[in-house]
């Protein structure tokens, strides 16, 4: 009894450390001005619309359809997690504060659970190592201070198998209620991100093992699925009413399907879905498919790419091998965010400091994972994690690559670095270290080959950080892409109108009288020079050179009446991911329009 008291003690202390350390992250981030905060597919916009929801519900009154189609829009992704930013935006604070609050209290709950389900696979040590690693491992952090559905996403995982671990190890009716609690968090799990769908049906799967244990685990396993399709039925009858159609969790189900068998993307550049003119190219030959087709339109992702399966099969083999290199390539969420100057710049040998740091901790706690897969005895429900494992590697194995499911499974493979480190004095025999030593230069050659494409395509760095960047492009052979974003405003004591060219044939005017403010978003690949502006007020002919990269000046209005440009103002906004289409809303990923894109396709593109 003492020992599950002292547990339960040492559950409450991982848990306070983790908030603290989560928290301390969130203020870091404020602090350093990290902007814009992370809001990939729009939660933030349906975050709002759930929050007036919430705001209508309080008052007593009925939520307007104005606001539920904010919260709906067009049930392009499940909703769970914009739910959830909707609570915490409806507190009053900024969203920026809040969201990033619950981020992080997400983030936090995860590690006591982390502890629960080691525990359950070893001893009290690898238990307490495995909560310290998710403690520490910066990835983690990082996205407790986004806007990224990662920390629900993970939260519900690691409750969904631990409590299918219970179920496994209580009986009667005991177990079936925990087979209750790991479908409801399986449910829960697909309403955060639809690449939950797998760890749904494998889950039931997993949890009844070795056949000789099916007669007493059969009704949990149908009573966990049966739970877990009712959780998600409320929005497949939404999606059903909406959309007048039957789709799977989300309108959007064949579009990343699509994206990973884009047929526009040359085979040098694997399977990526940020070859912006491949991709604009997809979509058009999407739309003439559904014409030919007799689809509606936007609902033609998931036949388009059987059709490429069917058309070139070895093709798409090949795009799943590029695909799984990728899901275990070095993290570099993190440092894309650093490298695109989202936050206030550092000095270059910092930022690549910063790199090295995240890609150590990705290969060392690799190394852990790969010895604790290969201990050699003692690991309880090893294989119910592998299971898993294995069904959150269907998605980007079908779907896009750079998926973000790596820390996920991360997550669910942290009890076997705790048993690596809980047991590392212990002798290895010789042939397992020589299988360790394979296994850890595949996952090396992995990593260091991924670094290829995710500077090409994913990374999309400030020129701020070009001297860091092109270095490390150069030994990889790789040849990046620099991206930053400049507002460019006119005063009322300043020029008519003022010609602003951000590269050749990527020009834009603007006049007082029409719209006296642009964004212009700047695009080049040359290493030796730094992106330039070239300014000319009109009437006039006189051109005028500006540099709108400097620490000085991020994110703050910049007077150029210094540079001879008296009544004009400018304001460099840190790097910008060129994934948007001058076609406004077109991708379905990106509201906005870009004022100058990339006049030329990219090399990638065939």
């Amino acid at each position: 009894m003492s020992a599950r008291i002292d547990d339960r003690r040492l559950l409450w202390l991982i848990f306070a450390v983790s908030l603290a350390l989560r928290f301390g992250a969130v203020g870091v981030a404020l602090l350093m001005d990290v902007h814009p905060v992370n809001d990939e597919w729009g939660y933030s916009q349906r975050a709002h619309g759930w929050a007036a929801i919430y705001g209508d519900l309080f008052s007593g009154d009925a939520p307007t359809s104005e606001h539920w189609q904010q919260a709906y829009q067009n049930g392009f992704q499940p909703p769970l997690h914009p739910m959830a930013l909707g609570a915490a935006f409806a507190t009053g604070l900024s969203s920026g504060v809040s969201g990033r609050l619950l981020s992080a209290l997400l983030t936090a709950l995860a590690t006591p659970l982390v502890f629960l389900l080691t525990r359950r696979m070893a001893g009290r040590g690898a238990a307490l190592a495995a909560a310290v690693l998710h403690i520490i491992y910066p990835t983690f952090t990082f996205f407790a201070h986004s806007l990224w559905a990662e920390p629900l996403f993970i939260l519900l995982l690691l409750g969904a198998v631990e409590r299918a671990m219970a179920a496994r190890e209580a009986d009667g009716r005991r177990r079936l209620f925990l087979a209750v609690a790991a479908g409801a968090c399986a449910g829960l799990l697909c309403l955060t991100r639809t690449a939950g769908l797998a760890f749904m049906i494998v889950l039931p799967v997993a949890f009844l093992g070795e056949r000789g244990h099916w007669h007493g685990r059969k009704r949990a396993a149908v009573l966990m699925l049966a739970v877990a399709v009712t959780v998600i039925a409320p929005w497949q009858m939404a999606l059903h009413r909406e959309e007048g159609r039957h789709a799977v969790l989300a309108t959007s189900s064949g579009l990343n399907l699509a994206m990973g068998n884009n047929p526009f993307v040359n085979e040098a550049c694997g399977s990526t879905w940020t070859d912006l003119a491949a991709n604009i190219e997809l979509l058009d030959d999407m739309a003439r498919f559904a014409a030919e087709n007799g689809i509606q339109p936007g609902y033609e992702g998931f036949d388009y790419a059987l059709a490429q399966i069917h058309a070139d099969p070895a093709e798409a083999v090949r795009r799943v091998g590029d695909r799984l290199r990728l899901v275990w390539s070095a993290d570099l969420f993190p440092v894309r965010q650093m490298l695109q100057a989202v936050c206030r710049p550092v000095p270059n040998g910092l930022a690549g400091l910063h790199w090295l740091c995240y890609f150590v901790a990705y290969l060392a706690l690799m190394v852990l994972i790969v010895r604790g897969l290969l201990a050699r005895s003692g690991v309880r429900h090893q294989g119910l994690i592998l299971i898993m494992v294995t069904a959150g590697l269907l998605g980007p194995a079908a779907t896009v690559g750079f998926s973000r499911l790596h820390l996920p499974l991360f997550a669910l493979l942290l009890p076997l670095a705790g048993v690596a480190w809980a047991r590392r004095h212990d002798p290895v025999p010789i042939s397992r270290r020589v299988l360790m030593s394979l296994t850890m230069g595949l996952v090396a050659w992995m990593a260091t080959t991924s670094l290829e494409p995710v500077i090409e395509h994913q990374l999309a760095p400030s020129a701020w950080y070009r001297p860091l960047v092109s270095r490390v492009a150069h030994a990889v052979g790789a040849e990046a892409t620099f991206a930053d974003q400049v507002i460019v405003a006119i005063d009322p004591d300043g020029p008519e109108a003022l010609r602003i060219a951000a590269n050749p044939q990527r020009v834009v005017t603007i006049t007082q009288d029409v719209e006296s403010v642009a964004t212009v978003h700047m695009f080049g690949s040359d290493s030796r020079t730094r992106a330039r502006l070239v300014l000319q007020p009109l009437p006039g002919d006189t051109d005028v050179l500006i540099d709108p990269i400097s620490s000085d000046h991020g994110w703050r209005w910049r007077d150029l009446g210094g540079e001879g440009l008296p009544g004009v103002r400018l304001r460099w906004q840190g790097g910008v991911s060129p994934v948007a289409s001058s076609r406004g809303s077109a991708l379905p990923w990106s509201d906005n329009r870009l004022i100058n894109t990339p006049s030329s396709r990219s090399p990638c593109a065939r």
